[in-house]
């Protein structure tokens, strides 16, 4: 079996409002940065190889917690087109709008 270790980026300005980020390429914020700072891996992964998105957020993740990752393109995150940016109460305003316009 091959062991298999999943890290999810650290905390953006848009995770701390609850905004749809997808494909955006937001930074770590201060908080995001102070987090994975004080994150510690289990010692039986730190020497495995390391694969990110592309995007800063998971690259900055990565090197913050001491490893230089292989970009792999086909770990992007996923597009949400013209969501990106929003909120879920705002999404839900604009769909209700738009089913009273229909």
């Amino acid at each position: 079996m091959t062991p298999l270790l999943m890290i999810r980026h650290g905390l953006t300005a848009w995770n701390q409002a609850k905004k749809i980020q997808g494909r955006i390429d937001m930074p770590l914020c201060e908080d995001g940065l102070r987090a994975v700072g004080r994150w510690s891996l289990p010692e039986e992964f730190k020497d495995f190889r390391w694969l990110s998105s592309p995007l800063i957020r998971a690259v900055g993740t990565a090197r913050l917690l001491g490893h230089e990752p292989e970009v792999e393109t086909c770990l992007v995150e996923m597009s949400w087109g013209e969501w990106e940016g929003r909120s879920f109460p705002e999404l839900r305003q604009v769909c209700a709008k738009e089913l009273e316009v229909q």
